[in-house]
Parts: structure tokens; C-alpha cells; sequence
């Protein structure tokens, strides 16, 4: 487990709160499997849990202020539903139920959610931004948030226009 962990770290680069995770769950597999005492209580590999950035009001507004409708309604989403990065580019219009006011993060054939989890995430607030987006959306993609090739938008490096 000792030489796991540091291939991990040093050949594979993870992150440390990643190389944690990985190995409880390699853990958890031996346990259920009857083998205990691998590893000692200090030979676990340590992270330190960082806490979320938290923006201010104004700085929002600031942000906000700087979007067009379609760059507004994006950020927001993001904001309100806590969904990562991936799973924003991944959100499908048959993921978004606007009569009930929820948006569902869902398996898709060509992407997993984060440990496999589906889930429902309320969007009470967004419920009429998301449908005028739909009235505009291209038809031909499934995509909520598409690049013009209806590819799922990543938000690495995007900075709204000044």
C-alpha cells in the first residue's frame, strides 16, 4: 500500500486529497475481503482539506454585470446548482425538468458524474432563464451549454468581456 500511494503521488501526480481517496477505497475493497492491518494509522497519506472560495456580492455583481445573457445564465448555473465544471459541460436539455424545477446530473455514454453519483439538484431561481434559452437553442444539440460544434463548453480560462 506504502509503494501504491507513492505511485500515485510521484508517477501518476495526484493530488494528494486523490491519493487519500484512492487508497480508502482500495482499503475498503481488502476490508470487505477479510485483510486487515496493511497499513498503520500513520501511514496514511495526508491532505489538507482547503476551504471553497467564497465570492462576495459585489464581486458577483461585478461578474454579472460583464456578461452578456447567454455568459450570465451560464455563471449563474453554475452558482446556483454547485455542480462541477464537468458536469455543467456535460448537462443535457432531457436532464433539465423545468415543470419541476430540477436539473439531474445523469450517466451519458460518453461521460461518468464524479463517483458515479446521479443526482437531482433544485433550479427554482434559473427556471426562466432556462427556458428562454431553450426557445433559442439549436435544436440539432442536445447540450445546454455547447460550443458552436456542439461540444460541451469548458470554463477553463474563460473570462467574460470587459
Amino acid at each position: 500500500m506504502l509503494k501504491f500511494t507513492a505511485f500515485l503521488r510521484n508517477e501518476k501526480e495526484q493530488a494528494p486529497r486523490s491519493v487519500h481517496n484512492k487508497c480508502e477505497n482500495v482499503m475498503s475493497f481488502l476490508k470487505a475481503q477479510k485483510v486487515r492491518g496493511l497499513v498503520g494509522k500513520n501511514d496514511w497519506p495526508r491532505y489538507t482539506g482547503e476551504e471553497p472560495e467564497v465570492y462576495e456580492q459585489a464581486e458577483l455583481e461585478t461578474l454579472f454585470a460583464a456578461c452578456d445573457a447567454e455568459e450570465r445564465l451560464w455563471f449563474e448555473f453554475f452558482l446556483m446548482t454547485g455542480m462541477r465544471e464537468q458536469e455543467v459541460m456535460h448537462v443535457h436539455w432531457f436532464d433539465v425538468n423545468l415543470r419541476a424545477s430540477t436539473v439531474k446530473v445523469s450517466h451519458k455514454p460518453d461521460w461518468t458524474p464524479k463517483a458515479y453519483k446521479e443526482r437531482e439538484i433544485p433550479i427554482q431561481k434559473l427556471v426562466a432563464s432556462l427556458q428562454a434559452a431553450k426557445a433559442k437553442h439549436d435544436k440539432s444539440c442536445g447540450l445546454v451549454f455547447p460550443t458552436a460544434g456542439c461540444r460541451p463548453k469548458p470554463s477553463r480560462n474563460y473570462a467574460p468581456p470587459r
